[in-house]
């Protein structure tokens, strides 16, 4: 089986932010290596669905596995950019929440086809976070915007989820009907999540936030 050439581009692209940090030579910590643990889910999905395609096997089940694991990576390093204690308490309790729902939607789900809930769910979910996080974090900068690690990787982040959210509908509903639709979708999305893993590379050259920028442990501890 043949795969796209928009496909392989969209998991090289996924590449970028990992070059980005390497450059750096900085060890990743809070956020950034919560960004890096989701970006390496999402090209461990990658391979795994393709080996799974050259071998005609069916391989829609790893997104409704790796999905939900992605998203809590990014929802936690979202999670420890919040300043304010409520936001950080209402976004790390809002995590097992969603999950919980997802597994339930999951029984709903044919799993031979694109997710019609749980993938779109936890896109827009991410996708509202990320977006909140931007706008609450530029509200209360007091630096250019532009040399804000949080700033990029949030648009990057908001950017990779709306085209998901946006997508996985469309590819349920006319899958069959007008492939063709589809297609041309995806070769939408290779552009945005392009330009979305560019903005991430951006943010993981630009200095790690002083509140990240200890000695501790690369893993980020409980806000």
């Amino acid at each position: 089986m043949t795969r796209p050439w928009y496909l392989h581009a969209g998991s090289f692209s996924q590449f970028l932010p990992i070059v980005a940090a390497l450059v750096r030579r900085e060890r990743p910590r809070g956020p950034r290596a919560w960004i890096l643990v989701w970006l390496g889910l999402l090209l461990i999905a990658d391979w795994i669905a393709l080996y799974l395609a050259i071998r005609h096997a069916n391989n829609r089940w790893v997104s409704y596995v790796f999905t939900p694991l992605q998203a809590l990576a990014v929802l936690w390093a979202m999670m420890l950019w919040q300043r304010g204690p409520v936001a950080r308490l209402a976004i790390r309790n809002s995590i097992p929440l969603v999950l919980l729902v997802v597994l339930g939607m999951n029984l709903f789900e044919n799993v031979d086809s694109f997710s019609r809930f749980t993938e779109p769910l936890l896109s827009m979910v991410t996708l509202f976070v990320a977006l909140y996080t931007l706008t609450v974090l530029s509200s209360e900068a007091t630096e250019p915007l532009m040399r804000q690690d949080w700033f990029w990787i949030c648009i990057g982040v908001a950017m990779a989820y709306g085209a998901t959210a946006t997508l996985t509908p469309l590819a349920f509903a006319f899958v069959d009907s007008h492939p063709e639709v589809v297609r041309r979708a995806y070769q939408v999305r290779l552009v945005v999540h392009v330009l979305a893993m560019s903005a991430l590379s951006i943010g993981i050259l630009c200095p790690t936030s002083p509140r990240f920028s200890g000695t501790s442990s690369p893993l980020p501890q409980s806000a």
